[in-house]
């Protein structure tokens, strides 16, 4: 099965990803594991919950940056994202 294209330059480059997320940006993700898009950012708290970081599809909360790196989640989520004008 071949994966689908997407028609923008994507990065799967996740320490850029967090910078620039830490530094306020929202940004157009793509989970792959899930087949979901979303603006990512970053978020300390909704819902009763503590997190780090809101992709829509998934959650990145606190307490799981003690278990794993925020690369390490990405990867697992299968996450590109679009790249940002420079």
């Amino acid at each position: 099965m071949e994966k689908a294209r997407i028609p923008y330059k994507t990065s799967r480059d996740y320490s850029w990803l967090k910078q620039l997320l830490d530094e306020g940006n929202e940004i157009v993700c793509f989970s792959l594991e899930s087949k979901e898009c979303a603006l990512a950012k970053k978020q300390t708290f909704c819902e009763g919950q503590n997190f780090d970081y809101n992709f829509g599809c998934f959650h990145i909360f606190d307490h799981d940056l003690e278990e794993a790196t925020f690369e390490q989640l990405c990867e697992l989520y299968d996450v590109e994202f679009i790249e940002p004008d420079k």
